[in-house]
């Protein structure tokens, strides 16, 4: 399907079922607008993303399913602009060759997350479910789960902005940044929803920063570990953090340092909130800071 300027679809059932041998996308979109309501896309195998290539228009599911595609760079869905959104239904099972075993945004993309579930999806590098360059990615609700990549976890940042004010994030494992890889230009935004249970095989079981901006003023990084090296919670290589809410507990770095935060570099402002029941193999259980950083501590309760 190729779909451009008005045009408009509706599927409210069936299934669209492909080939792996097509090398092409179930839907390209350059504008319009395509609802999903119930169905399936699934088996796709695309030149750059198996089931969807946006460059303008809007994408939205509020059920259905997209499962099993892939794709020389994205699984499913690969988005340059345009506004994706899913409020219900599941992207699942889909694998990139490179980036992005779900998702990959850049350029001018926008994607609304308000429910439904991002399962079981992986990539060949970073981002088992979404790799970001740009855009802009917003999560109210929902859930990503079970999501794996050689690189990084769930969500690789380079650039654009992703905000977390709902949903949860459990359950995906990477290198580093069991949940979240940040670097370039990005920034990372919580005010609320979780992240947990996510599993690093080096640094950064929840969150791995080497650039970029991290704020949190809400919601909860819970039960994360770091396997072989530091930052069970969160590990900072450098970037600019804030802290002033939100909670880092019961994360565990099983061989390293630094349970709930290890700081190597950067600016680090923790303000508020609570760092508590961390734990940590040698030292730093809530915080363990070495390095050439520039970090301020006030009013913060550890324990």
């Amino acid at each position: 399907l190729y779909l451009s300027g008005t045009g408009k679809v509706f599927v409210n059932g069936g299934n669209i079922i492909g080939s792996s041998e097509l090398n092409k996308e179930a839907i390209y979109m350059a504008g319009g607008e395509f609802t999903m309501t119930a169905g399936t896309i699934e088996d796709f195998k695309g030149s750059k993303s198996g089931a969807v290539f946006m460059q303008d228009g809007a994408f939205t599911i509020n059920n259905g399913l997209i499962d099993s595609c892939s794709g020389t760079e994205s699984g499913a869905i690969y988005m340059s602009g345009g506004t994706f959104g899913i409020s219900g239904g599941t992207i699942a099972n889909s694998r990139g060759a490179k980036n992005g075993g779900a998702l990959y945004l850049g350029g001018t993309g926008t994607v609304n997350v308000s429910g439904g579930n991002i399962i079981g999806n992986n990539v060949t590098e970073f981002g088992g479910a979404i790799y970001m360059t740009g855009g802009t990615f917003t999560m109210t609700n929902g859930t990503i789960d079970r999501c794996q990549g050689t690189g990084s976890g769930a969500v690789y940042m380079s650039g654009g902005e992703f905000q977390i004010s709902g949903g949860t994030i459990s359950n995906c494992s990477g290198t580093n940044g069991g949940a979240v890889y940040l670097a370039g230009t990005g920034t990372l935004t919580i005010d609320g929803g979780t992240i947990k249970d996510n599993a690093a095989a080096l640094h950064g079981g929840a969150i791995y920063l080497t650039d970029g901006t991290f704020n949190m003023t809400a919601g909860k990084v819970e039960a994360n570990t770091s396997q072989g090296g530091n930052g069970a919670g969160i590990y900072i290589n450098n970037g600019t953090v804030s802290l002033t809410g939100g909670e880092v507990t019961g994360n565990i770095a099983i061989s390293g340092k630094g349970g709930g935060f290890y700081v190597a570099g950067g600016n680090v402002t923790l303000s508020n909130g609570r760092i508590s029941s961390n734990k940590a193999k040698t030292t730093g259980g809530g915080i363990c800071l070495e390095g050439k950083s520039s970090s301020s501590i006030v009013g913060m309760n550890v324990n």
